[in-house]
């Protein structure tokens, strides 16, 4: 695991939900109670050498967390799901929960003080583009998650056929943001 990570990154965690604290708390609180016994469910599961379920956890955790911008278990995730392919012992297991208790520590924290007892946690918003194919190329490029009515006001400025409408809305469904860029031209 790369030792630099942070465990939460908010500038990402924040843009990742268009700057709305509010649902970002919400959201680590979802998160908080899904893994809260995640330990006991992982030491489990090797126990008893399911290492198909542990592996789907894992890739669970790790999709989460990525979205979420919790960068060092992500990358912890990453690092653990690539090691049950040759190794199952329960140091390294261990070691991949002491990084998720980590991080909940942070996550509670977090809920607890708010993101604004963070410094870390500031985003700096910039300009916003004027108009809303920039918007909507900026949220792309930076990966951003577009709910459906973020996209359904932008989608209504924008001069497409209908077609075209929902050949985006289902990229963007889909997380094929290359292709939804190439859609918007």
């Amino acid at each position: 695991m790369e030792k630099n990570a942070p465990l939460i990154d908010y500038e990402f965690a924040l843009k990742q939900f268009s700057g709305n604290s509010a649902l970002l708390l919400k959201m680590f609180g979802k998160f908080s109670e899904q893994y809260q016994s995640a330990d006991k469910l992982l030491e489990q599961l090797l126990l008893e050498q399911d290492i198909k379920s542990l592996k789907l956890q894992v890739h669970t955790i790790k999709g989460v967390s990525g979205n979420l911008g919790m960068q060092s278990l992500h990358l912890a995730s990453r690092e653990y799901e690539l090691k049950l392919d040759k190794n199952t012992d329960l140091g390294a297991l261990q070691t991949y929960i002491q990084v998720i208790q980590q991080t909940l520590d942070e996550v509670n924290q977090a809920i607890t003080q708010g993101l604004a007892s963070n410094p870390s946690a500031e985003v700096k918003l910039a300009e916003k583009p004027s108009n809303s194919k920039q918007l909507l190329l900026d949220a792309l490029n930076r990966n951003e998650f577009i709910t459906q009515s973020k996209l359904a006001d932008l989608l209504n400025d924008l001069s497409l056929n209908d077609e075209q409408q929902r050949a985006l809305k289902s990229a963007i469904a889909e997380f094929d943001y290359e292709n939804a860029k190439r859609i918007l031209g």
